[in-house]
């Protein structure tokens, strides 16, 4: 006997899993994107500067990163532990940078 051969109408697992993991990436960045957009719009129709609002899009690019490393590097541990290391410095450099201005 041989195996059933699979449904042609039907992708393969790999390819509905980057599909599914496609789709939640584009999830977050709209939520990501969304939230950016409400706190520039805040900012600027407070100022014309952007002033407090450098923190909050900080955090959004930063939880933006994250997810996004988490979505396509989930089997690649080594990977994704040195992109957080590196998105969590940059943050945290950006962080202490903004803070001494």
């Amino acid at each position: 006997q041989t195996a059933p051969s699979p449904d042609p109408g039907r992708p393969s697992t790999a390819a509905s899993s980057l599909r599914t993991r496609l789709r939640l990436w584009e999830i977050v960045s709209l939520f990501a994107g969304a939230a950016a957009a409400v706190v520039l719009v805040a900012d600027f129709a407070y100022g014309v500067n952007l002033t407090w609002s450098q923190y909050p899009l900080l955090a959004v690019a930063y939880l933006w990163s994250i997810g996004t490393l988490v979505i396509f590097l989930r089997r690649r541990r080594l990977l994704l532990l040195l992109g957080q290391t590196a998105a969590s410095a940059v943050f945290l450099l950006k962080h202490r940078r903004q803070s001494a201005t």
